[in-house]
């Protein structure tokens, strides 16, 4: 008998904070927007000190290069705080009581992971059988595809969908910063001598800040993607998984001790369709077949 499923644990700790970091991040970009065009432009370059000429020239690029540089980082953030609250790629949750038979499209494929008997892995909290490369997640209690990592700076999971913006943010977040810290920098020193304005100061230290920690995220994401993995999977290179490979005809004839069939399937529609392209009897000597460069492989595949 179905049965309404109980909520999945969550973290309200993480999930309180990754609900309030996002709001402290916009406060600290909107607090350098009001350096660079209030204490900086307007009053240090255009209404410059006595003892200071003024720059009109440099009081209008400044502003203009921050807010050219700004733009993109609000709408790559907006984007991506949009889809991690929306659906950064939740798996559906179930509401059977007892796991039920796996959906026939996992036995419609070459290969899948599995548990040790293998099934497909089944989650006890979300109570549904999980596609590859999803991951359950304690802090939002669901399963993501292909999930990356819990993020407080954006509000929640980063996974399949919410990937792209992500990299995209810190690419833009970096450019930015380091514009921030070169600017900040020619001006603290430039007004050392005259004691510097201390929100020059807070400025620098929150874009040097922010250059550190988004130039390792950018080369680290970046590097992962390269690879096509993600960093929950890095994480857990070195432990074992298992998997469920749809064997060619000949091997399964020689596992059952019989000519090899077609496992059933609901996608087969006819004597021309197969369950997988591997049932096709035209690959049927792909293990057989010594005359090909590729033979070794074959052979340790068969293996």
């Amino acid at each position: 008998m179905a049965a309404e499923a109980p909520p999945a644990p969550r973290n309200k700790a993480s999930l309180a904070t990754a609900r309030v970091v996002p709001a402290v991040l916009a406060l600290i970009i909107t607090y350098a927007t009001y350096v660079v065009i209030g204490p900086l432009t307007i009053n240090y370059l255009l209404n410059a000190p006595l003892d200071v000429r003024p720059r009109i020239a440099a009081g209008i690029a400044i502003p203009i290069v921050w807010l050219f540089l700004l733009i993109p980082v609000a709408a790559t953030y907006l984007r991506l705080l949009l889809v991690v609250f929306l659906d950064p790629g939740y798996v559906p949750q179930g509401y059977d009581e007892l796991r039920q038979e796996p959906p026939p499209d996992f036995w419609a494929r070459d290969v899948f992971v599995c548990d040790a008997n293998g099934s497909p892995i089944w989650c006890d909290y979300c109570r549904n059988w999980k596609p590859d490369r999803a991951h359950h997640n304690q802090d939002v209690g669901r399963c993501t595809l292909k999930m990356d990592h819990f993020c407080p700076w954006v509000g929640g999971v980063v996974g399949e969908r919410s990937l792209k913006f992500f990299l995209q943010f810190l690419f833009y977040s970096m450019i930015l910063s380091t514009y921030l810290t070169a600017l900040m920098a020619f001006f603290v020193h430039e007004t050392l001598h005259r004691n510097a304005n201390v929100h020059f100061c807070v400025a620098l230290g929150l874009g040097g800040f922010f250059v550190l920690f988004t130039l390792g995220m950018v080369i680290t994401t970046v590097q992962y993607a390269g690879f096509g993995w993600t960093t929950i999977e890095q994480a857990g290179r070195g432990n074992s998984i298992h998997l469920a490979v749809l064997l060619p005809p000949e091997l399964q004839a020689a596992l059952n001790g019989s000519a090899p069939t077609a496992p059933p399937s609901a996608f087969s529609r006819g004597h021309d369709q197969f369950t997988s392209e591997i049932d096709d009897p035209s690959h049927s000597s792909y293990f057989s077949n010594t005359g090909t460069k590729n033979w070794p492989l074959r052979r340790a595949s068969r293996s």
